[in-house]
């Protein structure tokens, strides 16, 4: 079963074989996967790439091992995600019951590209922030995003980000503000190799770039462009009327 001169590494050759029964239900959600030792002769593998395969559906929360038991078939859970105005990360998924965490994996502080430039409406010596945040639900990765904040609105944003766990809790706490979503635009794409590290690389990727203005001023004051499992996610729009940012020209109305 195991295509030898594919190229591909066996153990994710062992891996894209459970998940298709995972996902058929020949293996329904509380059942028992077969064993290192049973895995290893079905595929004519040592147990070190069966352990590998099984790895890597622990990562992507298909599965769960219990210590002297086995593995079994976990639940994935689909997230009722609400894309509004005032869409939170940590809001919403606290009211539906699960436990949300915010990581930050990156930052720098540079000028920005010219596609950031124009839909923050920047000078071309005006520098931002830009942070990568991984965010999990109950422990499974659930999306990456990139953020990008004008400096000008976040001034020495760097001191806050020890102990990170939410950027809009830093924004509201440390800068009295909280970014008014104005629009988004919705792609379905594959996972790229820069977030395959922490997302799986077989399903759908939700791409979504946002751009937000500062409640007071109206000026835009982020681009957030998040990244998230399809198979995780229910995506719901809520519609409202945003209006168009201080500054910001039609010309700049298209990302692409």
């Amino acid at each position: 079963m195991i295509e030898r001169k594919s190229g591909m590494p066996y153990y994710l050759q062992v891996a894209d074989y459970l998940m298709e029964k995972i996902e058929s239900q020949e293996y329904p959600v509380g059942e028992k996967i077969p064993s290192e030792w049973e895995l290893s002769r079905l595929f004519d593998v040592n147990r070190h790439t069966v352990r590998q395969a099984v790895a890597k559906l622990v990562s992507i929360g298909l599965v769960t091992t219990v210590k002297g038991l086995g593995s079994y078939v976990k639940s994935t859970p689909v997230i009722p995600y609400y894309l509004s105005q005032q869409t939170r990360f940590t809001e919403n998924v606290d009211s539906l019951g699960k436990s949300p965490k915010s990581e930050l994996l990156d930052w720098s502080k540079g000028l920005p590209t010219e596609h950031e430039r124009q839909q923050l409406a920047l000078d071309r010596q005006e520098k931002v922030y830009r942070m990568d945040i991984l965010r999990s639900i109950d422990g499974t990765p659930y999306s990456m995003s990139t953020t990008v904040l004008p400096e000008k609105f976040v001034p020495s944003l760097d001191t806050h980000l020890d102990d990170f766990n939410s950027l809009y809790r830093i924004l509201q706490q440390q800068y009295g503000f909280r970014p008014i979503r104005l629009r988004s635009i919705i792609k379905a794409k594959s996972c790229v190799p820069m977030d395959a590290r922490y997302l799986p690389e077989d399903v759908p990727i939700i791409y979504v770039e946002s751009l937000a203005i500062h409640p007071i001023t109206k000026m835009p004051v982020e681009i957030a462009i998040g990244r998230t499992r399809g198979d995780m996610n229910e995506m719901v729009v809520q519609f409202g009327n945003g209006g168009e940012p201080s500054g910001y020209e039609a010309t700049n109305k298209n990302p692409e």
